[in-house]
Order: structure tokens, then sequence, then C-alpha cells
């Protein structure tokens, strides 16, 4: 009887912590998934229809021209690649999809990480992932940011497998999940690695297993960063003049604003080495791309390395949560106002960047890019009006004509645009003047392009360069052409 009652507590302990790792799934997933339904059928976020959606397009018919695995963040791609060639449903439908999955994924191991690396209760594990759900940096990583939120979620379960390598499945299982991470996201294996080596410096008890488990991390991280410097990507620049770094170093404090005061209070009482090496590896990070001798721009900003301090302050704001709702503190009402307030601040937050468009954000996110959900390359309530325009064209180009797109309709016309006519694309930094020199030089005469219409145009080109002439107009979104 003894051993069927210890069974039974066994099965029950078991299923309430599965019960509470479905449910931070569960949440994570729902609320991304908000703003994919506001936005519906359109894609949003810029990375989405910019570049995932036309890697599916090149990957299902054969071009694999794009797809470089000898770099870092290639695992998605390759995710995504071979979703699309097998099932054949619509990319859009697809992306529409990854967001909150991957978010379901992030808020499944943020549980992970709070109940076994830091050895909360089920429910106190579950309350950074409910806060963070709605925190709009978080947010923010999940809307298009596809591979980094992959590599931030293997990154906890990594750093949480390295707690205790006390078995050679658990070393191969930390070895595998290391260099997931690593071939995920290269920023996301360039934490763990700095957080591990700290931790080793400080604990001594199994640090060779440790160092085992991250050797093929390492020799992918190597190889990834060998790939960049070889196809012309350096890895050390002079910093980028566009950044000042009291902008640099104020950012965090910007958008972890509603966070630091509770989190504050969280930090006096969670002493966790791997938080503290957490936040010491992202500052130092942000140092080192402001730096005489930087680390290169076209790895990694600034900003980034500032985004992925949100899990230790997600971690310090919920111990320091926790200490104000402590039962033994005498509950008076004063006492209940500040972390009700609290919370209901980060739902207004979070609420207001989900449902907002770009034209209307709230005030707060002026300084935050992109300053809502509900957009991809353009503002939601221009998307219909970009189909639109795409779908005139499809059947009104002139014969020997070219489409040629700015990067912000590039992924746009891969997806609507159904015509023999070629698409010509140029990267974010080619201008509508840069790009319609370069088009000429191809030979074409006769240059389509699609832009806003009335000076309403984003990106620093309020309108199309002088030549064009307005074709078709469908809201604020024009078919211009071009004759020389």
């Amino acid at each position: 009887m003894q051993a069927i009652a210890r069974f039974t507590r066994i099965i029950s302990a078991s299923l309430a912590k599965t019960k509470f790792g479905l449910l931070a799934f569960a949440v994570t997933f729902g609320v991304r998934a908000l703003p994919e339904i506001l936005a519906w059928p359109y894609a949003i976020g810029y990375d989405t229809i910019g570049s995932y959606i036309p890697f599916m397009l090149d990957w299902g018919s054969g071009n694999y021209a794009t797809f470089t695995p000898s770099t870092g963040g290639w695992l998605l791609y390759s995710i995504l690649g071979l979703a699309y060639s097998f099932a054949r449903i619509d990319p859009i439908l697809i992306a529409k999809t990854t967001g909150p999955l991957l978010y379901g994924l992030l808020g499944l191991s943020e549980y992970y990480f709070a109940s076994r690396g830091l050895q909360w209760s089920s429910g106190k594990s579950l309350l950074p992932v409910i806060v963070g759900s709605f925190y709009f940096v978080s947010l923010r990583l999940s809307l298009d940011l596809f591979r980094n939120t992959l590599g931030l979620s293997l990154l906890l379960v990594s750093l949480t497998l390295s707690l205790d390598i006390k078995s050679r499945v658990r070393l191969v299982t930390f070895a595998l999940v290391a260099w997931l991470t690593t071939i995920a996201h290269l920023l996301a294996a360039t934490i763990l690695i700095g957080i591990v080596f700290l931790v080793m410096l400080r604990i001594q008890k199994q640090r060779r297993w440790r160092m085992i488990g991250l050797l093929p991390c390492l020799l992918q991280y190597g190889l990834s960063l060998f790939s960049y410097q070889s196809n012309g990507t350096p890895l050390f620049s002079a910093p980028n003049s566009s950044i000042n770094p009291l902008i640099a170093y104020a950012f965090p404090l910007y958008i972890f604003g509603p966070l630091l005061p509770i989190a504050i209070i969280g930090v006096i009482k969670t002493g966790n080495l791997i938080l503290k090496a957490w936040v010491v590896v992202c500052i130092a990070g942000i140092a080192l791309t402001i730096t005489p001798v930087s680390t290169s721009f076209q790895l990694v900003m600034a900003d980034r390395w500032s985004l992925m301090l949100m899990i230790p302050l997600l971690i310090y704001s919920t111990e320091g949560l926790s200490i104000l709702l402590k039962k033994e503190v005498p509950r008076v009402r004063p006492r209940l106002i500040l972390p009700f307030a609290w919370l209901g601040l980060l739902v207004l937050l979070g609420t207001a960047y989900i449902a907002l468009p770009a034209e209307s954000s709230f005030q707060y996110y002026q300084y935050f890019t992109p300053t809502s959900m509900l957009q991809s390359t353009v503002s939601i309530t221009d998307s219909s009006h970009v189909v639109a325009a795409l779908q005139w064209l499809s059947t009104n180009l002139k014969t020997d004509s070219v489409l040629m797109t700015h990067h912000a309709f590039y992924g746009w016309a891969r997806a609507y645009f159904h015509s023999n006519t070629p698409i010509v694309g140029y990267d974010p930094s080619t201008t509508l003047v840069m790009a319609t020199q370069l088009t000429q030089r191809l030979g074409y005469a006769s240059i389509y392009t699609i832009w806003w219409t009335n000076g309403h145009g984003w990106y620093g080109q309020p309108s199309v360069p002088s030549g064009f002439s307005l074709q078709f107009a469908s809201g604020s979104i024009g078919v211009f052409l071009y004759v020389g």
C-alpha cells in the first residue's frame, strides 16, 4: 500500500508539473496569436515578409542560394523551408503560425528554467511567463525575430542542463542543446558561452564536464564566425557613427523602465550566479559595440544586446513581486496597490503594443522599433492596398517591363504578384533613386514600382523620384511607372 501511495504521489506531481508547463505554453501562444488574428490574413513583422516568406518560396522552387549552413542561425530557415516544401501550404500561413508557436516555446522554456534551474515552485515558475507574455520587449522579439526567439528558448534549456551534468546522458543532452542554440542564433550562443565560462570561473565542480559539453557549440561558433569573415562580414570594425554611446546605455533603461522598480527589489534576494552572469555578458556586449574597435554592427547592434536582458529582468521582477505579495507581510491595501498597479501597467503597455496600428501607436513607443505589432514592412492599414496594387500589376503591366521593388515591398511582390514579369529587389540601404539607376543599367526602359502616394512614404522616402507617374492607387499605396 505504501508503494502504491508513493507511486500515486509521483504520478500526481508529474501531472501537476506537466499541467503548469502546458499552461505556460498556452498563455504565451494565446497572447502572441492575438495580433495575428487582428492582422488576418496579412503577415506581421518586417523580417516575416521581408525574409522568411521569400526564403520559403525560394526553397520550394529549388533555389537554395540564400541558405548558408556554415553561418549561424540556419536552424529555423531549414525548418521553415522543409515545412513549406512538404506541406505546400501558403507560406504566409506558415509564418503566421510560427510566431505564436515560437512564443509558446519560449514561455515553456522560461517555465522550465524557473522550475528546474531556479528550483521555484510550479506556481511561482509560471509568474515570469505570464508577466513576460505581455511585456512589449518580449512581444517585440516574437514579432519577427524568430531565430532570436528560438535561440533564446534553447539557451534557457541549455543553461538549465548545464547546472548539473551528473550522467553521460545529461552530458550528451547538454552538448546537443548547446549546439542547437548555436545553429539557431549566434547571439544566444554568445550569451550561453559567456555565462558558462563565468560560472566555471566561480564554480569548480563539474567544470570539466561543462567544458566537454560545450565543445560542439564552440566548434560551430568558431566555424560560423570564420564563415562570416570569409564572406566579407568583418568581426570587428570602427564603431557605428550613428550610435550615440549615451543612447546605447540609456536604451535598456528606457525599454525596461517599467520592470526596473520591481526588479531592483528582486535583485536583493536573488543571488543566482547565472542571472548575474547573464546581465554582465549583455552589458559587456553593449559596451563592445561602441568601443574604438567594436564588434561589427553587421553582426550585432547594441539594441539587440539590450533586448536579451529581458529574461534576467523578468526573473528579478517576479522575485520582487513575490516579496511584495508575501503572506507574512500585513495585508493592508496600500501594500497591494503597488504590485497590482504595476501588473496593470504592464498589461496596458502590452495591449497597446498588440492592438494599436503604427500610425496611432502608444506614445511610449516613439523611440522603440517597431512601434506596433500590427505592421510588417508597412502598416496593417496599408496591407490590403499593397495586395490590391500587386493584383492590378499582375494583369496590367506593359510588355518588356520590370517590377522594381524596395526591400519593403519585395516580399509582398513574391507572395502576391502573379506574372511572368521579372521582379528586381534591392536591399534596405538602397534608395529608390539608386534602385532606379541600377535597374536602368540592367537594360529595362519601363520600370514599375510600388510606393506610398501623396508624400506618405516610409523609410525616409516620402515620395517616388521624379520621372515616375502614378498608374494606379489603392488607399495611400500607388503603382508608379518610369519610362526612360
